[in-house]
């Protein structure tokens, strides 16, 4: 069976592509989270319940008609308990866990960023949030409507949070670039880059960039300072600005890659 996959444009010698996960794989990993969120939530309550500060009885958690019966305080208080358990596992784990959840992991997927970055705080948080939405209106039909539309297999969580979904044993966890470090407060910084060049670029530039810094490293050294010219020119042109002086590409493509990276928020 052929699989689908989503190729990013690159210079020569740096191509980059990742098999996307399907439907079926992620409604399997969405099970096995949903029924961990389940029996948290359940014996979180239960056991607010048997300390008293929830006047819920165990018995009530499991019947539907004793639940439609219950106080309006003890409702929204199960209701933000849910919603509390449900948000904080899938952003702090996909977060911390590379892309991933226990259901994720089990089905060998990984979350990344467009261009395979690695996957951060706000995209994990905006791509979840983005779950209460992609979950209606009843067993998450919008998340897998739009996933089965979609070319790359996106839901809406993931056009929101720039997000794509793809097998793990595929690709290795991404890891952050120049991590801690920023544009608008490094010292040494020998270029001004302005808001109205950044505009310019996008999310794509950023992959670029990314995945410019991962295989440099790896070509000799003639072909890198020739790919860093190429890609200085090409960034240069694009952003109306004078291209660097010979010698100095490397550092206008590190101080170009944390402005646009900081500049949109990755």
């Amino acid at each position: 069976m052929k699989m689908e996959q989503v190729s990013f444009e690159t210079p020569e010698d740096v191509a980059l592509s990742f098999e996307l996960a399907g439907p079926a794989s992620r409604l399997a990993a969405a099970l096995v989270d949903y029924t961990i969120i389940g029996l948290v939530t359940l014996a979180g309550v239960a056991a607010m319940s048997a300390g008293g500060v929830l006047a819920v009885r165990w018995s009530e958690l499991l019947d539907p008609g004793q639940m439609a019966q219950i106080g309006g305080l003890a409702a929204a208080t199960l209701v933000v308990i849910l919603f509390a358990v449900h948000t904080f596992y899938f952003v702090a784990l996909e977060w911390m866990m590379g892309g991933q959840t226990i259901g994720k992991r089990w089905l060998e997927l990984r979350v990344v960023g467009d261009g395979g970055r690695a996957l951060t705080f706000g995209a994990a948080f905006v791509r979840n949030l983005a779950r209460l939405v992609d979950g209606l209106p009843g067993p998450y039909l919008v998340g897998l409507g739009t996933i089965m539309l979609s070319a790359d297999r996106r839901r809406l969580g993931d056009y929101m949070a720039g997000t794509l979904v793809v097998r793990h044993s595929k690709v290795a966890p991404p890891q952050e670039r120049f991590a801690g470090q920023r544009y608008s407060n490094k010292p040494d910084r020998r270029f001004e880059i302005r808001r109205s060049e950044l505009a310019a670029l996008g999310p794509s530039a950023l992959a670029l960039l990314d995945r410019y810094f991962e295989r440099a490293p790896q070509l000799p050294p003639p072909r890198a300072q020739a790919l860093a010219r190429t890609l200085a020119d090409q960034l240069s042109q694009k952003m109306a600005r004078v291209a660097p002086e010979t010698g100095s590409e490397v550092m206008f493509l590190e101080e170009v890659f944390l402005a646009l990276r900081e500049h949109l928020g990755a």
